[in-house]
């Protein structure tokens, strides 16, 4: 269950991109990046991520893959929310 306000994707491009347009379509509606090897890390509160995505991340269990917007299409192969990860002392 995604139950934090803050999230991170990971973004990979498709064989088209890296793509200026994607950038400026992410920072409009209010995300964040950091330019990976072969994508975006994007991060963003929950309620950025399911207005853009028009998904309802209440009861969603990570992974979730997002559906890729049209305007994305030809330059996002894939996004994706990741598990988060789990920091264990020893």
């Amino acid at each position: 269950m995604i139950d934090w306000p803050y999230v991170e994707a990971i973004l990979e491009w498709s064989q088209r991109g890296p793509n200026a347009a994607t950038e400026d379509w992410l920072v409009a509606r209010g995300f964040q990046f950091v330019p990976m090897r072969e994508g975006l890390l994007v991060t963003g509160s929950r309620s950025a991520f399911e207005r853009a995505f028009e998904i309802d991340l209440e009861h969603a269990e990570p992974p979730v893959r997002l559906e890729i917007p049209g305007d994305l299409g030809e330059a996002v192969a894939s996004m994706t929310i990741p598990a988060p990860r789990r920091i264990t002392s020893t």
